[in-house]
């Protein structure tokens, strides 16, 4: 019976502690800043993460859009503000076809954004528009899509440091 009893609490105690060391490694994980600790000349001085991220993300499209992970920074210096929105999808697929959606949404026409384009930055394609007095830049990289909102006279500087740095990152 002590035997019993005794595999019985070893059994518990293993399950618990994996159970400890997977949360462990889910926060880690979680917790893991992405973003940038500068951008051209704008330094990070305030962020969100989780799900205070994520429900902002969604209040911004009025509906639930945001992946699990999302994570916003907001960016300032003497030249200006930035702000970069940055979502961690499952896979590089569903990263890319959130960007797909995005830019079928706003290529189209939009009231918020207009003058959309695309170009390339360091090899990588970027979607451009212009909305509410900022210029904004979208694209994905692995699994994460970047959307930064800069000031336009830093905008494109701005720009280049992110795929610059987010290349170099994932």
């Amino acid at each position: 019976m002590t035997t019993k009893a005794t595999r019985t609490r070893w059994l518990l105690f293993m399950l618990s502690a994996g159970v400890l060391v997977l949360a462990i490694v889910l926060v880690l994980r979680q917790s893991e800043a992405r973003l940038p600790s500068s951008i051209a000349s704008l330094k990070l001085s305030q962020s969100l993460y989780g799900s205070e991220a994520s429900a902002l993300i969604d209040r911004m499209h009025a509906k639930g859009v945001s992946p699990r992970f999302n994570e916003i920074g907001v960016y300032v210096g003497e030249e200006g503000n930035a702000t970069i929105y940055l979502s961690v999808y499952t896979s590089e697929t569903d990263a890319r076809s959130a960007l797909k959606s995005m830019q079928l949404l706003i290529s189209a026409g939009n009231p918020i954004f207009s003058q959309y384009s695309e170009r390339k930055v360091r090899d990588l394609q970027i979607s451009a528009c212009l909305g509410q007095g900022q210029a904004h830049y979208f694209f994905s990289h692995g699994k994460q899509l970047y959307w930064l909102a800069a000031d336009q006279r830093l905008a494109d500087g701005a720009i280049d440091d992110l795929v610059k740095q987010s290349s170099e990152g994932g």
